[in-house]
């Protein structure tokens, strides 16, 4: 379990940008690995990304040339307002998932990464989709910000799905 705690201590309002970056790589992910994740939402963040949308799930194996791709998702929170997320290899019935409050951090961005020695989906937590520039987020009236002596708990949990029961388990956990 991670838990910071992100405090203000200036004089005027400060932006709170967070985004924890969470790898998987072999053997979580494989062309046998899907994403688990019950959704509100979801998107790509370009056009590169839009061309894997309707695969976006699924993993593939590894491809010369492959652009990265990030997908926001809004995850829907269970009832104790937690939202999670796993990457599961279906062939070796094991996996890793991620765990945080929506409340604090409502956005998932899902980072897939085929090529070949770079094989990795992240999935990352975060306070708002991050987009490319300061300026677009200020123009969507991203990020929040932080009061002069406010501060903001988070809470992520990182942990494995050891077997098949866990990924059952896991899976019927899900909103």
């Amino acid at each position: 379990m991670i838990e910071d705690r992100v405090v203000n201590d200036g004089f005027r309002p400060a932006p709170l940008a967070i985004l924890y970056h969470c790898n998987f790589g072999f053997p979580v992910v494989s062309a046998d690995s899907e994403l688990l994740v019950s959704d509100r939402e979801v998107h790509p963040r370009d056009a590169e990304a839009g061309k894997g949308f309707d695969v976006h799930r699924r993993l593939e194996d590894p491809q010369d040339g492959y652009a990265e791709q990030v997908f926001f998702h809004e995850p829907q929170p269970d009832a104790r307002g937690l939202s999670s997320a796993a990457v599961v290899n279906r062939r070796l019935e094991f996996g890793a998932f991620a765990r945080w409050r929506a409340a604090e951090l409502p956005v998932l961005a899902q980072w897939k990464m085929m090529g070949p020695g770079e094989y990795v989906c992240g999935l990352e937590p975060s306070t708002h989709e991050m987009a490319p520039t300061r300026r677009e987020l200020k123009e969507r009236g991203l990020p929040r910000e932080l009061a002069p002596g406010a501060s903001v708990d988070l809470r992520l949990e990182i942990g494995s799905l050891p077997d098949a029961e866990a990924v059952a388990a896991f899976e019927a956990s899900l909103p």
